[in-house]
């Protein structure tokens, strides 16, 4: 499998307006996936009114900043003639001059990518005006600075404070702004400068008559008056400045719809989620950006050497002090008016690369120029400045709309434009305070000038070479994939959902995240010449033309930069229908996000949509901690991953299995749970139902760890809710929204459109919907029964930990009865197995059959315990037990034996008598060191107490009483506990719903008899009538089984329930020998009564000479009976064989 990074990862981007082109006769536009239906009209009128409160106000604050930033040039010779210049006054050095321009870049370098963070948090219209009253307030007082020392300690504050302001509004207009919109408003905001370079001029030349007013030089009146307009105006910007499009009170409802569909796939979110360090890692390691750097690095050197030594350059062109303030107007004017100018070509011709290249390359020449030309030659070398300054300054702006178009999400965005600017504007920056030495004034500079040459030579070349990798790895791609398939897939980022083609790991997304085949990235590099070229060979693909429709993209518009998804070819797969030469997935095109965006609600967000084929693998590996192993030899199916945010302050994700619909989906819809405290989409067990030909869906309960880790829940009551019952019902509404968008109008036999189908809108096409899950899955799949009794028409439970407040706290108290090792009653892990041999000896036999299971429990007495009393001298950990080669023994002292029937008991209140948890059955020793010996409490019990109930880490084993448990019981966070009965008993039963509960009899995770208590009190809502609560209600208890599955006594364990197929190597579902099979297979029991209404008396258990291992041959079968009735071996067949028995 070929890692992420084989492919580059990004390329200039074009606009979104192309022409228009014509195939087949339909007319084809340019659209935008899932826009609001509005008119060009209406979205120029949006853009409009954008830009007059957005651009002149961005515009303005870094019109402040910079006039603010580069004043210290002109006060280094303002009023020079007289010697009341700033250098002068404070007795700096050249030499301590630079290094006071210098040390300014190093609070903007140490602070840009820290302040892009806060922006985001802190929201921009906050931020950015905090940012300006300090940086104002500082620069006024540079005007009371006196010495070297002084200088540069204010010099540092002002770059660390204006450190946040350039690459902050960058990252600002993606909020607002499309890809081909920004480099001409970035122009605007960055001309500013230039502007502030000739008003900074015009300013110093009026202040400088204001030279000793009050006694004051006029460099200090130049500092002060310059700073206090970003002081007044931060107040302006606090209340003015919009956020973002979804928080403007002046725009409709309508045009907040529009700004946000606009940018659905390209832009920015005020809502994403703040920076992870999984974005950070991808974004610092995508190194195909730090090509971007280090061009943004070349042109930081004339860019920050012009703006400090423009009037030292002018005066030494034979200007002087205030008339060389004068003279540095026109090489800004005439910069502004290039820099505007360059970045609409850029933005129109959709050639940026270009326009960054040219402009660079003019600079470059008028700096050489300027270096040759003889000193004297002041008119030639003034004119070499303005075009100079011209090309520098002109080539940045497409340079940064270049970068923001090539980022694909929120918070990555944010960082790689602070890199961005922090690497070029703060290290760039630091080489252009040096290369204007002040001893070569009289030779006209000529050091300063050639390194500018260099510098912007370079520029122009990088980008040029930029460009051509990126174009020549497209040609390849694009090569390789004329006549191939369509494409079947794309990914989306978690939180901005912009479009991400496979075979790029988008910050933010599970870098694990691996789809069986991975197609790489098509990148075009903005050719307008590209406008014809291939267009003819791609227009005779159809597979590749419907595609590119179905991502909203007329094929000039692909071809003239517009991003695309075009696959190298696959071997096609071997056809499953005989004859049918149909593609493995039958309707081409449908799995990418268009299917999907219309679905969404405005909560929810795509985070991948990925075709797997034909014997794919499809998950996150050991990124998702919770299940690290990915299914294998799926069938072909589309994969979905969405993002939901349940609250301000929390959220969740799931995926979805899609079958392919013309061969492999049964129009059943099945709901998958999780474990424990696990918060992970379980896509293992999702491989599981795609394989049975269900449509797929798990959720992460909103979290990601594993089931013992509950740290997350820690004063997180919104992320308790959503584990507890939010994300699974959330996640099953919304799926099955995105199933219906996915299937429907497809034909059930061929699996393609079916345009004369008017049922479509009237008829789901989901015809059943199933839940399987076992543990916490089996307390999730009651739970949505008893909330939502819709969701679904067949409940298959193992296991259920329903009794959320109550069961975490037995554990609790099970370790406060065993624990500390050294007390009396300790029951050391070493006592189990020799006990569990004991328990057999004496009660396996009590159904009439000696097979090493214990199947009739309730009929062994517990007092044979007392007979393996031994005294009080064993009461340490080690002499409670006796184990020799020969023989297993157990001697136990009366405080142990008094531990394992508090065990083995009820848990009852001291204080109310309230049954709290019942205990484990005999047959369970086998595990019993799952609640009995960790070190303390089980994880999922003191967790619970410690991050869900108390917030209190420090809560110990100790400290626990009775008291915890009736807090929990009363305030059930995140209302997890299932115990709505009447529910169940009511609206599900009602609504024809049917549950199959099973449990295993070994278990010692979850008490076996917590599930009859369950069964019993629904029995108790109905009634009193066990035969109606058998209507729709069905328990089955499993001899032998342990928690979910596998067994330690050669019971018979495998029936098709929830995790049972994983222990089969990955590959398999069902019952291997007996896949579906509704009498050995439980689910498929579950269907059959569900839809043919064929009731569950039993099923057939098997297990294997090996246990986990199939191929071994069966050992073991027998029939698993619904309560009341048992299985009983009819006393003269094989008991190994199931029909030698029957249920009694």
């Amino acid at each position: 499998m070929a890692p992420a990074n084989d492919v580059p990862t990004d390329v200039e981007k074009a606009g979104q307006t192309g022409a228009e082109e014509h195939e087949g006769g339909h007319h084809l536009k340019d659209a935008i996936i899932n826009r609001v239906a509005a008119s060009s009209a209406a979205e120029k009128a949006l853009v409009w009114r954008q830009d007059k409160r957005i651009v002149p106000l961005s515009a303005a604050i870094y019109f402040l900043c910079y006039l603010d930033r580069s004043n210290i040039g002109n006060a280094k010779v303002l009023n020079s003639s007289t010697g009341d210049d700033m250098q002068t006054d404070t007795g700096m050095s050249n030499y301590q001059f630079n290094i006071a321009l210098m040390i300014f870049l190093i609070g903007y370098f140490l602070f840009e990518v820290p302040s892009n963070i806060l922006l985001k948090k802190l929201r921009p219209s906050r931020w950015l005006a905090f940012l300006m009253f300090s940086w104002g307030a500082i620069s006024a007082g540079l005007g009371g600075t006196h010495n070297f020392g002084q200088v540069t300690g204010v010099r540092f504050l002002l770059g660390a404070f204006e450190a946040g302001l350039f690459p902050g509004l960058v990252y600002y207009l993606t909020f607002w702004y499309k890809t081909n919109e920004r480099s001409v408003r970035v122009a605007f905001i960055l001309a500013s400068a230039t502007l502030a370079g000739a008003f900074g001029g015009a300013i110093a030349y009026g202040v400088g008559h204001m030279n000793m007013v009050r006694g004051l030089p006029g460099w200090r009146w130049l500092f002060i008056l310059e700073g206090i307009p970003s002081m007044v105006s931060a107040f302006f910007v606090w209340f003015l400045l919009p956020d973002y499009p979804e928080r403007a009170s002046w725009l409709s409802e309508s045009e907040k719809d529009l700004a946000a569909q606009r940018l659905h796939l390209e832009g920015a979110k005020g809502s994403a989620a703040s920076l992870t360090w999984a974005e950070t890692k991808a974004t610092i390691t995508d190194w195909r950006l730090y090509g971007h750097y280090a061009i943004y690095f070349a042109v930081s050197l004339p860019f920050s050497s012009l703006s400090l030594f423009t009037p030292s350059i002018v005066s030494g062109l034979g200007y002087s002090d205030l008339q060389a303030q004068l003279m540095t107007v026109p090489p800004w004017a005439v910069a502004y008016v290039c820099q505007i100018t360059v970045s609409w070509l850029g933005d129109h011709f959709n050639a940026r690369a270009y326009a960054c290249s040219a402009a660079a390359a003019v600079g470059a020449v008028g700096f050489l120029v300027s270096a040759l030309l003889p000193a004297t030659e002041y008119a030639g070398r003034y004119g070499c400045l303005i075009v100079g300054a011209a090309g520098a300054f002109s080539c940045i702006p497409p340079m940064l709309g270049w970068l923001t178009s090539n980022m694909w999400s929120t918070a990555s965005i944010g960082l790689a434009v602070a890199l961005n600017v922090s690497i070029g504007a703060g290290l760039g920056q630091i080489p252009g305070v040096w290369i204007y030495k002040a001893d070569e004034a009289t030779r006209g500079y000529p050091t300063g000038h050639g390194v500018n040459c260099a510098m912007l030579f370079f520029v122009s070349l990088g980008a040029l070479a930029l460009r051509y990798y990126y174009a020549l790895t497209n040609r390849r791609i694009l090569t390789a994939a004329e006549g191939g398939p369509a494409p079947r897939f794309l990914t989306t980022d978690p939180v901005s959902a912009s479009l991400e083609p496979v075979g790029v790991t988008p910050a933010g997304q599970l870098r694990r995240f691996r789809p069986a085949h991975r197609w790489p990235r098509v990148l075009f590099a903005g050719d307008p010449k590209a406008r014809g070229g291939r267009l003819d060979k791609l227009a005779g693909n159809p597979a590749m033309v419907a595609a590119l429709q179905g991502l909203g993209l007329p094929l000039s518009a692909a071809m003239t930069g517009k991003m695309s998804l075009i696959p190298p070819p696959l071997p096609p797969p071997p056809s499953r229908r005989p004859g049918n030469s149909t593609d493995e997935t039958a309707v081409d095109g449908r799995c990418n996000i268009s299917t999907f965006l219309r679905a969404l609600p405005p909560n929810a967000t795509l985070e991948n949509v990925t075709a797997v084929p034909q014997g794919g693998s499809h998950g996150e590996g050991p990124a998702n901690v919770a299940y690290p192993r990915d299914p294998e030899d799926l069938p072909a199916l589309c994969a979905v991953t969405v993002r939901v945010a349940s609250s301000p302050s929390s959220s969740f994700r799931f995926g979805l299995f899609l079958p392919d619909p013309g061969s492999t989906w049964n129009r059943r819809f099945l709901t998958v749970g999780n474990g424990g405290f696990a918060g992970g989409i379980n896509w293992l067990e999702m491989g599981v139902g795609a394989r049975y030909g269900f449509a797929a869906l798990s959720t992460d309960t909103g979290h990601n760890s594993t089931g013992t880790q509950l740290e997350w829940a820690l004063g997180r009551p919104e992320s308790r809710t959503d584990w507890g019952w939010r994300a699974m019902h959330g996640s099953v509404e919304l799926g099955k929204r995105l199933v219906e968008a996915y299937y429907a109008g497809i034909d059930d036999n061929e699996g393609r459109m079916d345009s004369n189908s008017n049922n479509s809108a009237n008829k789901s096409v989901i015809e059943y919907s199933y839940y399987t899950g076992c543990s916490t899955g089996g307390r999730q799949g009651l739970k949505e029964a008893q909330i939502s009794p819709g969701s679904f028409d067949g409940v298959l439970v193992g296991a259920p930990a329903w009794y959320t407040s109550r069961l975490n706290n037995w554990g609790t108290k099970v370790a406060q009865w065993n624990w500390p090792a050294g007390s009396p009653g300790h029951v050391p892990w070493t006592a189990l197995r020799p006990l569990a041999r004991e328990v057999s000896r004496r009660c396996d036999g009590a159904d009439g059959v000696r097979d090493g299971i214990i199947s009739a429990p309730e009929r062994c007495a517990l007092d044979f315990l007392a007979d393996l009393a031994c005294g009080v001298s064993g009461a340490s950990a080690e002499g409670s037990t006796t184990v020799t080669p020969q023989s297993e023994s157990v001697c136990l002292t009366e405080a142990q034996i008094g531990t394992l029937m508090r065990v083995y008991g009820d848990y009852v209140s001291e204080s109310t008598g309230e049954l709290i948890q019942p205990g484990l059955l005999p047959g369970s020793e086998w595990t019993m060191h799952v609640v009995l010996n960790y070190s303390g409490a089980s994880p999922y019990a003191i967790g619970y107490e410690r991050y869900f109930v108390l917030d209190d880490p420090g809560f110990g084993v100790s400290d626990f009483n009775d008291s915890v448990v009736e807090m929990s019981a009363r305030s059930d966070p995140g209302g997890a506990t299932a115990d709505d009965y009447g529910a169940v008993a009511g609206a599900f039963r009602e609504s024809g719903g049917k549950v199959l509960m099973y449990h295993g009899m070994a278990d010692a995770l979850v008490p076996t008899r917590g599930s009859d208590l369950y069964y019993n009190r629904t029995v108790e809502a109905m009634g009193g009538d066990l035969n109606a609560t058998r209507d729709f209600f069905r328990y089955f208890l499993v001899p032998g089984m342990q928690h979910c599955g596998l067994t330690d006594v050669d019971a018979p364990w495998a029936f098709g329930g929830a995790y049972q197929a994983a222990v089969f190597g990955n590959r398999t579902h069902s019952v291997p020998g007996f896949e579906g099979d509704p009498g050995h297979d439980v689910l498929m029991a579950l269907v059959d009564w569900v839809e043919r209404g064929v009731p569950v008396d039993s099923f057939v258990a098997t297990t294997w000479r090996s246990s986990e291992e199939p191929p071994s041959g069966i050992l073991r079968q027998r029939p698993v009976c619904a309560y009341p009735k048992v299985a009983a071996w009819d006393g003269v067949g094989d008991v190994d064989r199931p029909d030698s028995w029957s249920c009694a």
